[in-house]
């Protein structure tokens, strides 16, 4: 067994409300864009819907990853949480995906983000 596998990862919580903050806006434009798409107000294609479903997928995971992280801090009056460092990896992958919804092709014209 690696030692990577029952390490865990110290990681302060201010950060991570930072993320959460960038990926909200990016869940609820993504949940709109599926709406239209399930209304049929337009169409896409099926490689661009899937490609859709991963960002979706990848901002439910922060989202929800991120708010319980937050609570269990909060409860333990602690400004950082030790995550396993398979979950670490997980956070970190979901966050890299929602980082480059801007830069696909497909979705360039979107603004995803807020300011």
């Amino acid at each position: 067994m690696d030692n990577k596998d029952n390490k865990e990862v110290p990681v302060k919580v201010a950060p991570l409300m930072i993320i959460k903050q960038a990926a909200m806006p990016m869940l609820f434009k993504i949940d709109s864009i599926l709406r239209d798409l399930y209304n049929y107000r337009y169409k896409m294609s099926d490689e661009d819907y899937l490609d859709l479903l991963e960002f979706r997928s990848a901002a439910q995971i922060v989202a929800v990853k991120i708010t319980d992280l937050v609570e269990q801090a909060t409860e333990a009056e602690v400004d950082t949480v030790h995550l396993p460092y398979d979950e670490f990896r997980i956070l970190l992958a979901s966050s890299r995906v929602l980082e480059a919804v801007p830069t696909t092709k497909v979705f360039r014209n979107i603004v995803f983000w807020s300011h």
